[in-house]
């Protein structure tokens, strides 16, 4: 499993109109196409991207409309111990809804 970001879509990239931050929007890109990749090579494996969500830590600047780490950390688990060899290699938020 990996963590990663909605700044690292390339589709949300475009329809969210993102601007700034763009050594973490390309990290966040090339981590994900790694991890799909990964998937690929390694089939036998259940390979998750993960957003965590918009969470109340310094980096949002404790955004007030941001979730808790424990809900983010706890809805998290929850998609993990469920997940499928379907969902293997694909982007996904902390409650499971595919991104793209």
């Amino acid at each position: 499993m990996a963590i990663s970001s909605r700044r690292g879509s390339i589709q949300n990239n475009i329809d969210e109109q993102y601007i700034g931050r763009y050594a973490y929007r390309s990290s966040k890109a090339a981590l994900n196409v790694g991890m799909s990749a990964l998937a690929q090579d390694l089939p036998q494996l259940i390979i998750l991207i993960l957003h965590p969500g918009r969470v109340k830590t310094a980096f949002t600047n404790f955004d007030a409309e941001g979730i808790s780490v424990e809900e983010s950390v706890q809805s998290m688990i929850k998609f993990i111990s469920t997940a499928k060899k379907s969902q293997s290699g694909k982007f996904y938020d902390y409650t499971g809804a595919e991104l793209p």
